[in-house]
């Protein structure tokens, strides 16, 4: 995928294009996700995108089954590294 081309032509169409948006492109993998981020005012791929990351995160958790108690550990990749999404349940 080439996030620049794509990111860009999402960042500029007409809903976004006068305040932008960070583009990201998420896909599920069989151990967490993977990111892509194409961020506004860069104009440009990034390494990551703390929002997009905890974002993408939180649209796994809606489609998987809840642990019994609340807590959870999401490895993210991103192209700056790996990265976690992660809660401790309260004891």
């Amino acid at each position: 995928m080439n996030v620049v081309q794509q990111g860009r032509a999402i960042r500029q169409s007409a809903p976004f294009a006068a305040k932008g948006i960070n583009v990201n492109f998420v896909r599920e993998t069989h151990d967490g996700l993977e990111l892509a981020t194409y961020e506004r005012g860069v104009e440009d791929e990034t390494l990551a995108c703390g929002t997009g990351v905890t974002a993408a995160a939180m649209g796994l958790l809606l489609r998987s089954p809840e642990s019994e108690d609340g807590s959870f550990h999401i490895p993210v990749r991103a192209r700056g590294g790996q990265l976690y999404v992660t809660r401790r349940a309260s004891r």
